[in-house]
């Protein structure tokens, strides 16, 4: 399966064999274009088919700045962060180094850290 921005015939995403309808497929988030259509073609013994009739509008994304709506305490295990885009990774780093990582679901995310790393006090993170 290859992934377009509509109008451009260079694909943005390409994977070699996509086993079911909701398998992500990676794309190249620079060239994707607000207002257009991510639409999609299939090659099968070595046809390859017309794109996607309707595809799925690309929205701009939130990008605003991401919110720790409650205190933050030394030695915790994880934080909660808010303002988020769907679907988005967020990383949480103090003093040079990841403490963890998380996804984004809605505009909200737990990242939870790994056991050895917790937030220390007096260095921003």
């Amino acid at each position: 399966m290859r992934v377009y921005v509509q109008g451009d015939p260079m694909p943005v995403g390409d994977a070699a064999s996509v086993p079911w309808s909701d398998t992500p497929v990676a794309v190249d988030r620079t060239r994707l274009v607000a207002g257009k259509r991510l639409v999609a073609t299939q090659e099968l013994g070595g046809e390859t088919s017309a794109p996607s009739p309707s595809g799925q509008i690309i929205e701009t994304a939130i990008n605003g700045p991401v919110t720790i709506p409650d205190p933050i305490y030394i030695f915790v295990q994880s934080v909660y962060l808010t303002n988020c885009s769907p679907g988005e990774r967020l990383e949480v780093w103090q003093s040079g180094a990841m403490l963890g990582a998380g996804d984004a679901v809605g505009d909200q995310a737990w990242v939870n850290f790994t056991p050895s790393h917790r937030i220390n006090a007096g260095s921003p993170i």
